[in-house]
């Protein structure tokens, strides 16, 4: 039932992301004039410099995303370690293979859709598959006897 509710979810913000888009290629005639107009001045090579600020921004952005991904290294490596002390085993259902398969695919296309590329699409696989394992493996809100 849970993977019922995945692939409706993957195919509704598909067709949200089709209409997203196809809205914006025929309003986008006058935004795209216009944005050239507002990007940071060029140099005569017609290459765009940084003023200070966005360069101060960018810096701050990469420190933080390197911060970032120095907790996710280590956290999995303390996991891993776990996993193969065999202190931790850790069981999947052939449902949950279907709906981290689901996601996956489904978090890859609309990356996909949205203009992503490259690292932005197995991204968007990686977020999917996990999201739809966490849904598959969430607990259920409390129901009180009797209630169905």
């Amino acid at each position: 039932m849970h993977v019922w509710r995945i692939a409706v979810l993957v195919v509704g913000a598909l067709w949200f992301t089709a209409v997203g888009a196809q809205a914006q290629t025929q309003s986008g005639g006058a935004a795209t004039e216009s944005a050239p107009a507002a990007a940071a001045p060029s140099t005569d090579g017609g290459q765009r410099v940084l003023t200070p600020e966005q360069i101060e921004e960018l810096q701050a952005m990469v420190g933080r995303m390197q911060s970032a991904m120095k907790d996710m290294v280590a956290s999995a490596r303390s996991t891993a370690g776990r996993l193969a002390g065999g202190g931790q085993t850790v069981v999947v259902s052939t449902t949950e293979i279907a709906a981290i398969a689901l996601g996956a695919a489904g978090g890859a296309i609309l990356i996909d859709l949205l203009g992503g590329g490259g690292i932005a699409t197995v991204a968007g696989a990686v977020v999917g598959g996990v999201a739809a394992h966490w849904i598959m493996t969430a607990v259920p809100p409390f129901q009180p006897a009797g209630e169905s």
